[in-house]
């Protein structure tokens, strides 16, 4: 396991270093919703590496470490853990990845599974 995250890691650093920081499409924020509701998003962020994470209809994000809330501002998500503003995103596709910007900056990507398959 600690393997295949590190290959991860290491795959998305290597997209970064490559010029991979362009989406195809940045979303809507209905696309936003439409993508993100009810499903998981499994990738690897920037600054805190390997993440899974499930966002329930009723506005709920859960993890195997912490749970916050999601919304919808604009063309972005907005994340609340543990009663913190975490900021904004605003996310893009580049071909099957679902990509996390701020500041115009790719700062993660993952992939979106349908539903919730880890039962976070």
């Amino acid at each position: 396991m600690k393997i295949a995250m590190s290959v991860m890691a290491l795959t998305f650093a290597a997209t970064l270093a490559a010029g991979g920081a362009c989406a195809d499409e940045m979303l809507s924020g209905e696309q936003i919703r439409e993508t993100l509701s009810g499903n998981t998003v499994s990738g690897s962020m920037t600054e805190f590496g390997p993440y899974t994470e499930y966002y329930a209809p009723d506005g709920t994000v859960k993890s195997h470490s912490q749970s916050g809330t999601w919304k919808i501002e604009d063309d972005s998500v907005c994340f609340t853990f543990s009663g913190n503003d975490a900021g904004c995103w605003h996310v893009g596709m580049d071909g099957d990845m679902l990509q996390w910007f701020q500041d115009g900056e790719l700062l993660g990507s993952g992939k979106v599974e349908k539903g919730n398959p880890e039962g976070l």
